[in-house]
C-alpha cells in the first residue's frame, strides 16, 4: 500500500470513528428529555443547576459515549495509521514566492480571525498586509535587472529581506519614540512637543517614501546579487539594535491634569531595573551576531530583537483606574498579597485562594514593580500576560527556529490568566537540554508542577497529572543509567523538601491546599456552572461567529472533536523509529492529550452560557499546542499554510476576550497619556478618607458612600484591634476597609461544602468576631442567600446573634455587646434610590421621596419624621414600598437630584413585642430566599446519596384535599432549631408527561395565629421525593412545638389534585 493510500485510509477511519462517536453522544443528549435520573448530590450544594433541578449526568455521560464509541471503532479498524503526508511538489521559485506572500498576509488572516467574532469596522491591518504584497512584487521586479541567475535562496533572502527591514525599520521609529514616550515624564513632554510641531502619521508616510528610495538606490547600485544580499543584511542588522527599546512600553504612561504630568501607576526602580537588563542582554546578543558575516536571511535575525516587539505588539494601552463594579472577583485579586503582608495570614492556612496563587503573584509583581496600591493591580495582569508570551517564545526557539517561534507566540490567543503559564510549562519540561539528562528533568518537573499546582489549582493539578507518567518514565531512565547518582537527587530533594517544610510554612500551606481540592470536589461535579444539555446549540449576545448556535458549540467543544486526530497523531509518531534521542512532539501531543481529558473533568463541571472554560480549552489547544505540532513534524515548504491557519486561529481565539488594536493605535501609544478631569480628579481626592493603599481608584458615588458609611458604622461597633464578618460576598471590603478576614474564606460563597464550613468554624472555635455584616447589597451568584450556600455557618450565626440595623446595612452582633444597642436608631441615615429608578415616577408635586430599599422604613409609622439634607424637617404622611410620602412644603426637583441621603427620625422607640418582629423581619430580609425554585426536587431526587447526612426527627400524617395538605406537626414537638428538613412524596393528577406546580409550605405556631409570610416557603414541585429545606426561611429556626404545616397550590394550577405522602422531618448530622 502506498504512503498516500494509507493516509487516505487512516483520516477516513477517524473521520468515520468521529461520526459515528458523535451520532452516540448526540442520541444520548436527545434522550436525556424523556427520562428522570438521581443527580446524586453528596452535599446539600446549591449552584446553578440546583435550582432547576437540572441533571448534568448526561453532560459526563456523552463524553464517555464519545470516547467510548471513538475508540471501539478506532481500535476496531485495524488500519496502519501513517505520518502526516509529503503533499505536493513544488518547484523551489514558487515555494520561495509562496513563504513569502504567505508572511505577507499573516497580519490580515490575525484581523479575519478577530473579525470573525467580533466585528470590528476598521481596516488598518488588512492595508499593512496589501502593501506589503505590494513591497513584495516591486522587489521581485526589481530582480530581473540582474543577468545572472537568481536562485530561490536568493529570492528569499532579498524580498524577504526587504520587507525585514520595512518592518523593523517601522518598530525602530517606535522603539525610539517608546523610550522617549514612556523612560522619563521629562522625556515624554519633549516627545509630546515634538509630535505636536511633526504629525506622527507624516513621519511614518516620509519614513516609508525614504525607505523605498534607499531600496531602489540600494538595487541600483548593486552589480551583483551577492553585494546586494549583503547590504541588506547589513541594513537589517542594524534597524534591529533599537528595537530593545520597545520594552519601554512596559511602563505605564503618564497622567496629564490640566498641563500637568505625573506617574499616576508609580512604577518602581525595579521596573526600569528588569527592563534596563533586558535591553542590556538584548543588545549585547545584537552586537555579537553583528560580529559574525550573514550567509543566509535567517541568520540576521536574532531572538532577542523578536522578543521585545512581540512585548510591544501584546501591549495596550492604559486608562483610568476605574473600579471594575465587583466586590467579589475584585475582592479575590486584591486581598491575597494584602492579607498575607499587612495581616500575617498564610495561603491555604488562614486564608483560602479560591483559584490558587495566581492572585498572589499578581499582588507580588504589584508590590515589586508598582506602588502596591489598588489601580495599579488593574494592570499588573496584563503585563503577566505579556511575560508568559515572551516566555514562550523563547521556550519555542528551542524547538524551531526564530521566526516561526516569533509567529506562535504572536499569535497566541489572550485567554484567561487560567492558561498563561501552561504551554510555557510544558515547553520548559520538552527542551532538548533537559530531555537528555533525566535527573535535571525531574528536578524540573518537580519545580515546575509545584509551581503550576499553586499557581492555579485547576489547570495545575491538570497539568502535574498529565506529566506524571513521563516523569515515571524518566525516573525508571534515570535509575538504568546512574543509579547512584539517581539515588543521591532523590536523597537531596527529600532533604531540601523537608528543611522547606521545617523552616518555612510550605507543609501547612500544601496540606491545606489539598485539603481544600478534596473538599470542593463535590461542589465542582454537582452544582457548578450550568448542563450543557439545557444550552446545546444556544446562542449568545456575541458577534459573528458567537450568533451562530452551531459554530458556537464547536468553539465551546471543539477540544473534544481534535482529541481524535492527537490520538492519530501519537498513534503514527509513536510507530515510527528514532535514533535522535526523545520525540519531543510525541512527548508534547500524548502530555496534552492527558491534560485535556484530565482538564475536562474541571471543565464540564463549570460550563457556562457562553465560550467558558470548555471554549478555552478549545482555543488554547488549536492556538497554542497544534501550531507547534504542525511545525515540528511538517516538511519546510508546509510552513506557509500552518502558519496561515495559526495566524486565523489565533485572532479568532483573541477577539473572543481582548482586541487587536489599530496600526494607528500602535503609533499613539509612546505619545498616551492618561487623562485625569475635574471629576476624576475629585473622585481621587475624597479617597483620603479611606485607607491610603486604596489610592487613585475611581470609584463610583454609590460604592464609594457604602465604604465611607460601613467605616463609620463599623467604628461604633467594633472595639480597637476587632474585625468584623462579611457574608455578604464583598470580599474586597476587607481590602478596602485594611480588616483581616476572619474565616478561611473572605466570600462565603466558596465555601459551598459542609466539611469546609464545619473546619472553618472549629478553627475559629468561639473566637468568632463580635459582628457580622449580613446584608448589604448582597453578591449571591447562582449559590442563593447563606441559608442554602453555607447552611451550617447560617446556622451558627443566626442562632447565636441578635440581628440590629444601620442605614442601609444589617448586622449580627453578639448579644452582650447588642443589649446597649438599639435594633434600629430612632435618628437613621439612609440612602436615596437612584434618579433612574422607575419608583421616581410615583413621586409628583415634589411631595415624597423614594428610598433605596423598603428595608428603611421597617418600624417607621406616620407621624414620624424625615430631615433632609439642607436641614428642614417634613412630617411623614404614608409610605409605599420604599417611597415615602410626606406633608409640609414641597421640595425642588432640582434639589432632589443633589441629595443621596436623608435622615430618618423615630418619635418612638421600639417596644418589646415590636422589636421582636423587627428582628425577625431583619434575618428574613438578609437570609430568606424569595423561592427555592427545584431545589427541594434536586435534593429529593438525590435522597439515597444524602441521607448518610440526615438523621430522622419524626414521621406525622397528612390529610390531602384537591389543592392542599394539612400536616399534623403537634405530636412531634419540633424544635425549629433542631430540624432541618421535611421530606414528603409528591404525586401530581396531570395529563402532562413531567408535570410541576408551584408549591407554597407554611406553618403555624399557634392555633390563633395569623399567616405570615415569613413563616412560608415558595418552591415548585415535580413528581417523587421533595426534600425541602425548612431552615431556609430564618423564621422556621425560632419555632417550638409548631401546631401545624400546609402544603397548597399557588399560582397557575398545572395539576387536577396533588397528593402528599411519607411525611418525615430530618436534622442536619
Amino acid at each position: 500500500m502506498r504512503k498516500s493510500e494509507e493516509q487516505a485510509i487512516s483520516i477516513g477511519v477517524v473521520f468515520a470513528a468521529l461520526v459515528l462517536s458523535l451520532c452516540a453522544a448526540g442520541g444520548v443528549i436527545l434522550s436525556a428529555r424523556y427520562f428522570r435520573a438521581s443527580q446524586g448530590y453528596p452535599d446539600f450544594i446549591v449552584g446553578a443547576i440546583t435550582v432547576p433541578a437540572i441533571n448534568k449526568s448526561y453532560d459526563y455521560l456523552a463524553i464517555g459515549v464519545f470516547c467510548a464509541v471513538f475508540g471501539l471503532v478506532f481500535m476496531a479498524s485495524r488500519m496502519l495509521i501513517a505520518t502526516l503526508g509529503r503533499g505536493d511538489e513544488r518547484g523551489p521559485m514558487a515555494e520561495a514566492f509562496n513563504n513569502l506572500s504567505s508572511a505577507c498576509v499573516l497580519p490580515a488572516l490575525l484581523w479575519a480571525g478577530a473579525q470573525f467574532v467580533a466585528l470590528k469596522p476598521d481596516y488598518g491591518i488588512p492595508a499593512i498586509s496589501c502593501a506589503a504584497i505590494a513591497l513584495t512584487l516591486l522587489s521581485a521586479t526589481g530582480l530581473t535587472r540582474f543577468k545572472e541567475e537568481v536562485t530561490a535562496r536568493d529570492v528569499t533572502d532579498i524580498v524577504g529581506g526587504i520587507l525585514l527591514m520595512a518592518f523593523f525599520g517601522v518598530m525602530a521609529i517606535l522603539a525610539l519614540l517608546t523610550f522617549a514616550g514612556r523612560a522619563s515624564v521629562e522625556l515624554h513632554e519633549r516627545l509630546v512637543f515634538l509630535g505636536q510641531a511633526v504629525h506622527i502619521t507624516s513621519v511614518v508616510r516620509i519614513f516609508a517614501i525614504l525607505a523605498l528610495i534607499a531600496a531602489i538606490l540600494v538595487f541600483a547600485l548593486s552589480d551583483s546579487v551577492e553585494k546586494l544580499k549583503q547590504r541588506i543584511f547589513r541594513a537589517v542588522l542594524a534597524f534591529q539594535l533599537p528595537l530593545p527599546l520597545l520594552l519601554f512600553v512596559l511602563v505605564p504612561p503618564p497622567w496629564k491634569e490640566d498641563d500637568r504630568l505625573f506617574q499616576g501607576y508609580s512604577p518602581s526602580p525595579y521596573l526600569f531595573a528588569v527592563i534596563w537588563t533586558v535591553v542590556a542582554i538584548s543588545v549585547a546578543a545584537l552586537l555579537k551576531r553583528n560580529r559574525t558575516e550573514p550567509v543566509h536571511l535567517g541568520d540576521t535575525i536574532s531572538s532577542w530583537s523578536l522578543l521585545p516587539i512581540i512585548v510591544f505588539l501584546k501591549a495596550n494601552g492604559a486608562t483610568l483606574p476605574v473600579y471594575p463594579g465587583d466586590d467579589y472577583h475584585f475582592g479575590e485579586k486584591l486581598l491575597p498579597w494584602q492579607q498575607l503582608t499587612s495581616q500575617g495570614k498564610l495561603p491555604f492556612v488562614d486564608l483560602n485562594y479560591p483559584r490558587g496563587m495566581v492572585y498572589l503573584l499578581y499582588g507580588f509583581s504589584n508590590s515589586l514593580f508598582f506602588d502596591g496600591s489598588a489601580p495599579s493591580m488593574m494592570i499588573v495582569g496584563r503585563m503577566i500576560y505579556i511575560a508568559t508570551a515572551a516566555l514562550t517564545f523563547l521556550m519555542l526557539r528551542n524547538l524551531l527556529p526564530a521566526a516561526i517561534a516569533f509567529v506562535i507566540a504572536l499569535t497566541i490567543p489572550v485567554l484567561s490568566e487560567h492558561y498563561y503559564f501552561v504551554l510555557p510549562a510544558f515547553l520548559v519540561l520538552l527542551a532538548p537540554q533537559l530531555l537528555r539528562r533525566e535527573k535535571a528533568w525531574l528536578v524540573a518537573w518537580m519545580g515546575t508542577s509545584c509551581f503550576m499546582v499553586f499557581y492555579m489549582m485547576s489547570t495545575g493539578t491538570a497539568f502535574a497529572l498529565a506529566t506524571a507518567p513521563f516523569a515515571l518514565l524518566m525516573a525508571v531512565r534515570g535509575w538504568r543509567r546512574d543509579l547512584r547518582g539517581f539515588l543521591y537527587m532523590v536523597g537531596a530533594l527529600a532533604v531540601i523538601v523537608a528543611l522547606l517544610c521545617v523552616v518555612t510554612p510550605a507543609g501547612r500551606i500544601a496540606l491545606n491546599l489539598i485539603t481544600f481540592l478534596r473538599e470542593n470536589s463535590a461542589a465542582n461535579t454537582a452544582a457548578n456552572g450550568i448542563s450543557w444539555v439545557s444550552t446545546l446549540f444556544s446562542t449568545t449576545d456575541g458577534d459573528g461567529v458567537l450568533k451562530s448556535a452551531l459554530l458556537m458549540e464547536i468553539i465551546r467543544f471543539g477540544w473534544v472533536i481534535c482529541m481524535p486526530f492527537l490520538t492519530l497523531f501519537i498513534w503514527s509518531r509513536a510507530r515510527e523509529e528514532s535514533g535522535n534521542g526523545p520525540d519531543v512532539t510525541l512527548a508534547l501531543a500524548a502530555c496534552t492529550l492527558l491534560f485535556l481529558v484530565i482538564s475536562s473533568m474541571y471543565s464540564f463541571g463549570r460550563i457556562d452560557p457562553a465560550i467558558t472554560r470548555t471554549g478555552t480549552l478549545t482555543l488554547w489547544l488549536v492556538g497554542g499546542v497544534v501550531p507547534i505540532l504542525a511545525f515540528h513534524v511538517t516538511a519546510p515548504r508546509h510552513w506557509s499554510l500552518i502558519a496561515l491557519a495559526c495566524s486565523f486561529f489565533g485572532g479568532l481565539g483573541t477577539g473572543i476576550y481582548d482586541r487587536y488594536p489599530e496600526p494607528v493605535d500602535y503609533l499613539r501609544l509612546p505619545f498616551q497619556e492618561v487623562q485625569v478631569d475635574a471629576k476624576a480628579r475629585a473622585s481621587m481626592d475624597r479617597n483620603s478618607a479611606l485607607p491610603p493603599h486604596i489610592g487613585n481608584l475611581i470609584l463610583p458615588d454609590r460604592r464609594f458612600d457604602e465604604l465611607v458609611e460601613l467605616r463609620r458604622e463599623l467604628s461604633e461597633l467594633l472595639h480597637e484591634g476587632e474585625t468584623y464578618l462579611d457574608l455578604t460576598n464583598h470580599a474586597a471590603r476587607y481590602y478596602f476597609l485594611n480588616l483581616p478576614a476572619p474565616l478561611l474564606e473572605a466570600a462565603i460563597y466558596n465555601a459551598p461544602s459542609t466539611a469546609m464550613q464545619q473546619r472553618m468554624l472549629a478553627r475559629v472555635g468561639d473566637r468568632l468576631p463580635p459582628v457580622i455584616l449580613v446584608w448589604g447589597d448582597n453578591i449571591l451568584h447562582d449559590g442563593g442567600p447563606l441559608p442554602l450556600r453555607a447552611n451550617t455557618i447560617y446556622r451558627r450565626v443566626a442562632l447565636s446573634y441578635q440581628p440590629i440595623k444601620r442605614g442601609r446595612f444589617i448586622f449580627l452582633v453578639q448579644p452582650d455587646r447588642a443589649r446597649t444597642l438599639p435594633t434600629i436608631p430612632q435618628l437613621e441615615q439612609v440612602p436615596l434610590a437612584p434618579k433612574d429608578d422607575a419608583a421616581w415616577g410615583t413621586v409628583t408635586a415634589g411631595n415624597g421621596l423614594v428610598l433605596e430599599d423598603p428595608i428603611h422604613l421597617l418600624a417607621v409609622a406616620p407621624g414620624d419624621s424625615i430631615v433632609l439634607p439642607d436641614g428642614s424637617s417634613r412630617s411623614i404622611a404614608g409610605m409605599q414600598g420604599a417611597t415615602i410620602r410626606f406633608s409640609g412644603p414641597p421640595v425642588r426637583k432640582s434639589q432632589l437630584s443633589q441629595w443621596r441621603t436623608v435622615v430618618l427620625k423615630r418619635t418612638e422607640p421600639l417596644s418589646p413585642s415590636k422589636k421582636a418582629e423587627t428582628e425577625r423581619a431583619l434575618l428574613s430580609k438578609a437570609f430568606k430566599p424569595e423561592v427555592l425554585g427545584k431545589i427541594p426536587v434536586a435534593w429529593g431526587h438525590s435522597l439515597a446519596s444524602l441521607q448518610p447526612r440526615l438523621a430522622s426527627t419524626g414521621k406525622a400524617a397528612a390529610v390531602t384535599t384537591k389543592t392542599s395538605a394539612q400536616i399534623d406537626t403537634k405530636p412531634l414537638h419540633l424544635k425549629g432549631s433542631e430540624t432541618s428538613f421535611l421530606r414528603v412524596d409528591f404525586s401530581c393528577a396531570s395529563g402532562t408527561r413531567f408535570p410541576q406546580q408551584d408549591l407554597v409550605l407554611s406553618w403555624v405556631e399557634k392555633v390563633k395565629d395569623p399567616q405570615r409570610a415569613e413563616n412560608s416557603i415558595r418552591f415548585t414541585a415535580e413528581n417523587g421525593s421533595l426534600l425541602i429545606p425548612l431552615d431556609s426561611a430564618p423564621n422556621w429556626l425560632f419555632v417550638d412545638q409548631p401546631e401545624s404545616m400546609s402544603i397548597s397550590s399557588t399560582g397557575a394550577p398545572a395539576c387536577s389534585e396533588i397528593r402528599v405522602a411519607n411525611v418525615e422531618f430530618y436534622r442536619r448530622k
